[in-house]
């Protein structure tokens, strides 16, 4: 019997749903933790996941919010003191925070909270973790922090702008803690840029930088966290609210990467760990057509990824992902006659069961290169 690319889908998505629910009379469940053998996972590994340790990232021009906010949020923290709370911007593979100093202060150690997975979810113990304060400008208004126990894959880090990204009326993004409602996106656009700016927070704090001025709603608690622009690249640190309505200065990239460039050279205390991806459980498909491969591509020993490959080359290979590890499809990629090139994926953004998002593969890649709304 011939199977279309779209009941394959249906398929996997219906049977995985239903094995989200029970486990008693099937073989294929998100959360397996069943073993292999390590000759045979490191195959898998090897053939799978080698390009593939992400979810795709959206990296068209001009991104659209809801996708720009799925790729970026997690890459922005929770910065937690004896003082209150603000964001901050991850910006290297080992660690290194970026946020602004009157956010950590004198501090020489503070708390920090990953974004937790799904819709909604609260922080929770194992979210948190601590980071040291390594190097200051007190003038400039810039704090950069380097994790120092690292207890999970980090998220992918932010990359930097260009000066040439700044420019009035363009589109700018914030991601932040506003007022104690974490993880909050907005939108606006650049209203100027002003060198060597005067501000101060109360009699004794005086700064003067370059600064961003911003229609970008931002409020306290997203102090430190980035501004970013349409492709989400950092080009400024929300730092203050002026007087007046929508007047806000973030300090501006040209300041960060000459705060950046002279920072001390200090050895981490613990290094990251680098996750090449671990296979949980692999089997017949229920239909007996094909191979299932369960995998866990962040190593935290719960299933987020599946890799479904028919018997007959003709027919289609499928990879679903389940980005929040809720044991729902989050996103589908299809590889019609099982060649390497993809045709397409679909994608729910924002984790309400509903595909929202479509990738375009127009070279056949893996990861799409353009991305538009999904129409049933």
């Amino acid at each position: 019997m011939q199977v279309s690319a779209f009941q394959l889908i249906f398929w996997l998505f219906s049977f995985l749903a239903t094995s989200a629910q029970s486990n008693t009379d099937i073989d294929f469940v998100f959360g397996s933790n069943e073993t292999v053998s390590p000759n045979r996972a490191a195959k898998i590994i090897s053939d799978y996941f080698g390009h593939i340790e992400k979810a795709p990232k959206f990296k068209t021009r001009g991104m659209a919010g809801a996708s720009l906010y799925m790729t970026w949020a997690p890459s922005v923290v929770l910065i937690i003191t004896d003082d209150g709370i603000g964001s901050g911007s991850i910006i290297s593979a080992d660690g290194l925070i970026l946020t602004n100093w009157h956010v950590v202060e004198e501090n020489k150690e503070v708390m920090i909270a990953f974004m937790p997975k799904g819709l909604g979810a609260e922080v929770s113990k194992v979210d948190v973790s601590y980071a040291d304060v390594i190097h200051l400008a007190r003038d400039k208004d810039l704090a950069l922090l380097k994790i120092s126990d690292i207890n999970r894959l980090l998220p992918e880090p932010f990359k930097f702008g260009e000066l040439d990204d700044i420019q009035i009326g363009l589109d700018t993004h914030a991601i932040g803690h506003p007022n104690g409602e974490f993880w909050t996106y907005t939108r606006g656009y650049v209203s100027q840029y002003r060198p060597n700016y005067e501000w101060s927070y109360s009699e004794t704090d005086k700064f003067t930088a370059t600064v961003i001025q911003t229609q970008t709603p931002i409020n306290p608690g997203n102090s430190g966290g980035p501004l970013i622009n349409s492709e989400g690249k950092i080009i400024g640190v929300n730092s203050f609210q002026g007087e007046g309505e929508a007047m806000n200065f973030a300090v501006a990239l040209d300041e960060i990467t000459a705060f950046i460039n002279a920072k001390p050279n200090l050895k981490a205390k613990k290094t990251v760990q680098k996750c090449e991806g671990d296979v949980l459980d692999e089997y017949r498909s229920k239909n007996d057509d094909g191979e299932i491969i369960l995998g866990d591509r962040n190593c935290n020993g719960v299933a987020d990824i599946a890799i479904y490959t028919p018997d007959d080359k003709s027919q289609t290979r499928i990879i679903d992902y389940d980005e929040n590890e809720d044991g729902e499809i989050d996103g589908t990629c299809f590889d019609k006659g099982v060649d390497d090139y993809w045709e397409g994926s679909i994608w729910d953004t924002n984790f309400d069961g509903e595909f929202d998002m479509e990738g375009v593969h127009h070279d056949g890649a893996l990861n799409p290169s353009s991305y538009r709304e999904y129409r049933t």
